[in-house]
Order: structure tokens, then C-alpha cells, then sequence
């Protein structure tokens, strides 16, 4: 990688569980603690639940709860939705979490990995989030460009959706 950071083998693995074989509700990777070294694996979160809308919703919580000040890359099936035409949203969607209050270095190092990280991993879109306020499903569908189908959605989040 152009940053001197490999990424860990088990990085792709882990991706194509929840890419390919449907496993996962989404996984996070981070750089490792000894000096910014290495991409590895933070978090993988197998599927506990029947209903994939819940898993934006897990993926988002373990973001706002346990990283709010470190930097992390993350993929989330964003699964079990319709969009407006009323076709079936089957998508993983590709996060790299740069928080305000992350250190400055590893912010820099975090940025100079993403290229190299979602080309060995073969992701065509990353969003770039440096804000909570940014992890919210309308927001990542508005950069998307998915347009989902507010019927479709828990009554919950709807209520929030359309508070905005």
C-alpha cells in the first residue's frame, strides 16, 4: 500500500463473508494499534437476527457507541429494503469513519490506506463519514443515490425520516 500499511489477509476474508456469503450483518476494520502498521480486523458481526433492516441499525450503534474517537473502515449489508420502484435493495455498502475528534495522525494515515484498502478488497464505492449525524440511513442513501420506498421502512425510523 502506497501508506507502507499491508492489509491482513483475514481483511478479505472477513469482507467476503459478508459479501459473497451472506454471514455477516457487516464487519469493521481498523488500523493496529502498533504504530499504524497494519489493516486488520476489529469487528465481525454474524447475522442473529431475521429482519436485515436491523443490520444498518447494529452497524450504526457499534459505531456511535464504541468508536466515536478512532477511525475505522466498515461494510454493512444494507439488505431488505425497496426503493421507490419497488424492486428488493440488495447492497453492502462501504464506510470509511473518520470521526472529528479522531487523532490527527491517524486520520492521515487512515486516509493515505482507504485507495489501497477498498481496491484490495475490490469495493467500487466508499462513502467518506466524518460525522454521527452522517450515520443515518437517508443521508447514506442520499449519497448513494438509493431512493427507498418510506413505506417500506420500520415505523421508527419513518417517524425520524420524516422529521427531516
Amino acid at each position: 500500500m502506497a501508506s507502507g500499511v499491508k492489509m491482513n489477509d483475514k481483511c478479505v476474508e472477513t469482507f467476503n463473508k459478508l459479501k459473497k456469503n451472506h454471514t455477516l450483518q457487516y464487519c469493521l476494520f481498523k488500523l493496529s494499534g502498533d504504530g499504524f502498521k497494519e489493516v486488520i480486523v476489529e469487528k465481525e458481526k454474524t447475522i442473529d437476527c431475521e429482519d436485515k433492516k436491523k443490520f444498518f441499525e447494529n452497524f450504526v450503534r457499534c459505531i456511535k457507541e464504541d468508536y466515536s474517537e478512532k477511525c475505522l473502515y466498515g461494510a454493512v449489508d444494507f439488505a431488505g429494503r425497496k426503493d421507490k420502484e419497488g424492486k428488493t435493495i440488495e447492497k453492502v455498502i462501504f464506510i470509511s469513519w473518520v470521526p472529528n475528534d479522531a487523532k490527527m495522525k491517524e486520520k492521515m494515515v487512515h486516509a493515505a490506506t482507504l485507495n489501497a484498502v477498498t481496491q484490495t478488497l475490490s469495493v467500487s464505492d466508499a462513502l467518506q463519514l466524518f460525522d454521527k449525524e452522517e450515520l443515518d440511513e437517508m443521508c447514506i442513501c442520499e449519497k448513494m443515490k438509493i431512493a427507498l420506498d418510506l413505506d417500506q421502512c420500520s415505523d421508527e425510523q419513518c417517524i425520524v425520516q420524516q422529521m427531516h
